[in-house]
């Protein structure tokens, strides 16, 4: 790129973002109003990981399984939250990454401004600014709405280093931008090659050093960390290989599908099935290796339809729909926010940026980066908040693109005509296609929007109203996640003896399911007890079991350690309480509603005399 011809001006941005922001913000409050509170997927993965660094707790002895930045996000806000006692679980970082959201949008109108103009800039900025599924990805607990933010600012800071008096700092600040959007998802740490180029291109080997210099400041802590906590040589995480024989293996769909026996909450890296399924003692990276190994083996012996698969995941990306992935999505929530709707969808976004170097060679770097993002997400799988990240790149390109058409169009020149026309048939093309062979349910099945629905009614102590709805979902798709929720609802409402009956099912299944192992326990050392000492004592010995089992699974969960000393001191293991008791309240939250409880527990535990001696 060379250096910006035009700038957005001072007024117009701020105009531009108090509309974004006031989007973003509306979106946020209105989710929060309909009681959306509740952490899916990765976000309640990484809630667990930041409860342990705003905790300051050991790193643990594995390596970063997803993102290693965001859960240091996450953390001094779930510390807000534990200060205040919030209702809302991270509402404070909802709302910051509205205002991230509100700033990529300005940054997004910089950049086109400072390639095409202010009409460029003026485009891109609104696209960037109403498109729904970037404001919803934005307000959720995930990494695509910061990641956006630092994709954008890698670029703007390369394109603004032309125009500096001190150009190293702006490219050393670019490298270091996409070097944390890649510590946040490592799928972006590819396009340094795009940055790298065009450094070199621009600036020669000093601008090449200075990006590297960046990326390593970004990079290179994680992946210490990594190897001083596990042994393990990981750079950023150690989930590659099994996303990449989810999108790859035979029979692959090209979108999230779970192998049987996976649990996202307590493996999100499938290393149980591999050491099960390999029957050898596995590492993470070793396991990582062992699925990526699986899948290319598959491609090896019909590399024909691996291709074809390849090209299948491709027109996922251009997709209209926002791909759901076990979770709840996009669809889901236009449905509560009115903020959402507006009519452009990401497959126009995407169409019309890809057009961009037809009409402006100063496009290119970012059309090579769109194109480089878009080819590494199709290597994997595709997933619409996977997929969110470069959509504000795109909203650039497009600005580019739709006001290269209007100029060219007014100038009468033949370009400008032959990229509309072919933008129009590629449109109709891919409506043919989304209705011919590639419809997508975007709600992301029955099963989990009754999932969702179920956790939030158990919230809204509604457990009543969510027992016929989780039983009507598991007669169309029986799952244990919808049954482990059916199971919660049963326990609320009082029906203890059919609530430990849904767990068991569960557990046959899947034995290492650690939230069906804890509630069963929790339900033999409370209502199905016993009549008498020998009962309570069966009962005390299988909750010991099923507690042990749930930690064998998540070994930080507190709240199970404290249920485990309970089963330890009524087996008058008074000896064996301090040591699993202690652990809970270290990893406790302050405001932990047991923790009064638990001091007492330790307290009568210390006064009694070890196993062996008289009282």
């Amino acid at each position: 790129m060379k250096a910006a011809t035009a700038q957005f001006q001072r007024s117009h941005g701020y105009a531009l973002f108090a509309l974004a922001l006031v989007l973003r913000l509306g979106h946020a409050l209105a989710m929060h109003s309909a009681g959306d509170s509740t952490l899916y997927l990765d976000a309640e993965v990484m809630a667990r990981t930041a409860e342990g660094v705003w905790s300051a707790l050991p790193p643990g002895d594995q390596p970063y399984l997803l993102s290693p930045l965001y859960p240091y996000l996450m953390a001094p806000f779930l510390g807000l939250d534990e200060l205040l006692n919030a209702g809302s679980p991270l509402l404070g970082l909802r709302l910051a990454q509205a205002m991230m959201g509100a700033l990529t949008a300005l940054l997004v109108a910089r950049l086109a401004t400072g390639l095409a103009g202010q009409r460029a800039g003026w485009i891109a900025g609104l696209l960037a600014a109403l498109h729904g599924p970037s404001i919803y990805y934005e307000g959720e607990i995930l990494v695509a709405g910061p990641q956006a933010l630092l994709l954008v600012s890698a670029f703007y800071l390369a394109q603004g280093a032309q125009a500096s008096a001190l150009p190293s700092r702006h490219w050393f600040a670019s490298g270091l931008s996409l070097g944390l959007a890649s510590t946040l998802r490592p799928i972006a740490l590819p396009l340094a090659l795009v940055l790298l180029v065009q450094g070199w291109r621009d600036a020669g080997v000093a601008s090449v050093k200075r990006i590297l210099a960046g990326l390593a400041i970004a990079v290179l802590p994680f992946s210490a960390s990594n190897l001083f906590t596990s042994g393990e040589p990981v750079l950023l995480t150690a989930s590659g290989g099994f996303n990449f024989w989810v999108g790859n293996h035979e029979g692959a769909s090209g979108l999230f599908e779970a192998p049987p026996g996976y649990d996202l909450a307590t493996d999100p890296v499938a290393r149980r099935i591999a050491l099960v399924e390999s029957g050898e003692e596995l590492d993470f990276s070793d396991a990582s290796a062992w699925w990526r190994n699986r899948a290319l083996g598959d491609m090896a012996n019909d590399p024909i339809e691996a291709l074809a698969r390849l090209g299948r995941k491709g027109l996922f990306f251009l997709h209209p729909v926002e791909i759901p992935q076990l979770g709840p999505g996009f669809a889901l929530a236009r449905d509560t926010s009115p903020w959402l709707r507006w009519p452009l969808d990401s497959r126009w976004l995407l169409l019309i940026a890809l057009c961009a170097p037809l009409l402006s060679r100063r496009s290119r770097p970012l059309w090579a980066g769109l194109c480089t993002y878009g080819v590494l997400l199709a290597l994997f799988f595709v997933v619409g908040r996977y997929r969110a990240p470069i959509l504000p790149i795109a909203a650039i390109l497009a600005g580019i693109t739709l006001d290269g058409i209007w100029s060219s169009l007014a100038a009468g020149q033949v370009r400008g005509r032959a990229v509309a026309g072919l933008l129009i048939a590629v449109g109709a093309l891919s409506l043919l296609i989304q209705e011919g062979g590639m419809k997508l349910n975007e709600r992301g099945g029955a099963d989990l929007q009754a999932r969702r629905a179920g956790l939030e009614l158990l919230q809204a102590g509604r457990g009543s109203e969510a027992v016929p709805l989780l039983s009507e979902a598991l007669t169309h798709n029986d799952t244990p996640g919808t049954r482990e929720v059916l199971g919660m609802a049963l326990a609320e409402t009082g029906q203890a003896a059919q609530a430990a009956q849904e767990f068991r099912k569960v557990l046959a299944v899947d034995h290492t399911r650690p939230a069906a192992a804890f509630h069963l326990a929790g339900l033999l050392l409370g209502p199905l007890a016993g009549d008498d000492d020998v009962q309570r004592l069966a009962t005390t010995r299988e909750a010991e079991v099923l507690y042990r089992s749930a930690l064998d699974a998540r070994p930080d969960w507190a709240e199970a350690h404290f249920h485990l000393g309970i089963t330890l001191l009524r087996q008058r293991r008074f000896d064996e309480v301090p040591v699993t008791v202690e652990r809970a309240l270290d990893l406790a939250p302050l405001n932990a509603p047991w923790r009064s409880e638990a001091m007492r527990v330790l307290e009568i535990a210390r006064a009694r005399p070890p196993a062996g001696e008289k009282q």
